[in-house]
């Protein structure tokens, strides 16, 4: 099978073809190399190259995938507050190929969603802080990794009570 595929590239018998359409289909080079210049997302797909020699014919299929890094599409915005809201709501979304994966940072500290009862990750990545408290003041950072690359954005949130406003300040 890999004998005839290779001598069928020698000897210059093989094609390429794209999962997109038969117009994708086209000729190697001599050595039976596809080389894709200028890479894009569009060129992600199914790659099958056939060769045939004395009436023998094998393929291979290779899968393509481009990686691209992750963009914020949407970024948290700061929170300032006089008395402490029933929530907040830190917004975030973010692309990229493969879709990347949001983690949350509190002061530096990744939230562990998983242990906690007031801070919930929703399933567009934003983030939400049930009943804050004096203690959730601080930094949220946000990162957006797929492997590809990542991006981070980041907001504060800042609540004064009425009864400590002038006491209570950092």
């Amino acid at each position: 099978y890999i004998n005839i595929l290779n001598r069928a590239l020698e000897e210059d018998h093989s094609s390429f073809c794209t999962n997109k359409s038969v117009d994708n289909c086209g000729n190697t080079d001599t050595e039976g190399l596809l080389v894709l210049k200028d890479i894009a997302a569009a060129d992600q797909g199914i790659y099958v190259c056939t060769a045939t020699l004395e009436n023998v014919t094998s393929s291979v299929i290779r899968q393509i995938q481009i990686g691209e890094p992750p963009v914020i599409e949407k970024s948290p915005i700061s929170v300032v507050a006089r008395d402490p809201p029933s929530y907040v709501v830190f917004e975030a979304a973010a692309r990229g190929n493969p879709p990347p994966v949001l983690k949350w940072y509190h002061n530096s500290n990744e939230i562990d969603f998983k242990n906690t009862t007031k801070m919930y990750l929703t399933s567009t990545g934003s983030l939400i802080i049930l009943g804050p408290q004096f203690e959730d003041n601080g930094q949220y950072k946000v990162v957006a990794d797929n492997g590809a690359g990542s991006v981070e954005a980041a907001a504060s949130l800042t609540i004064y009570f009425s009864k400590c406003y002038y006491y209570c300040r950092e």
